[in-house]
């Protein structure tokens, strides 16, 4: 996908997201599963986040925590609107 984004020269004029909604517990000291474990293998689940070049503006902060419901406040912010605040759980723009 991606290298067909840079083929079509549309790579550095987009916003590319990729993550997961939880994370598998495999056989790591034995556990199996995702439903019943709130382990490191379950509850952290990778974001990569892609932005146009050239964009003005702050960049992210790679170190800080990142929940699944920023994602959406993120991609909002990309695109210059603003979303109204509905409080902590909405998460916040990264």
């Amino acid at each position: 996908f991606v290298e067909r984004l840079k083929q079509q020269r549309l790579y550095d004029h987009s916003i590319v997201i990729l993550t997961a909604d939880h994370g598998e517990l495999i056989g790591e000291d034995g556990r199996w599963g995702h439903s019943y474990h709130m382990f490191p293998e379950v509850v952290e689940v990778p974001l990569f986040v892609h932005v146009p070049t050239g964009r003005k503006g702050p960049g992210p902060d790679t170190g800080a925590v990142a929940y699944s419901t920023d994602i959406t406040p993120t991609v909002y912010d990309l695109l210059g609107y603003r979303l109204e605040a509905r409080g902590p759980l909405a998460g916040r723009s990264l």
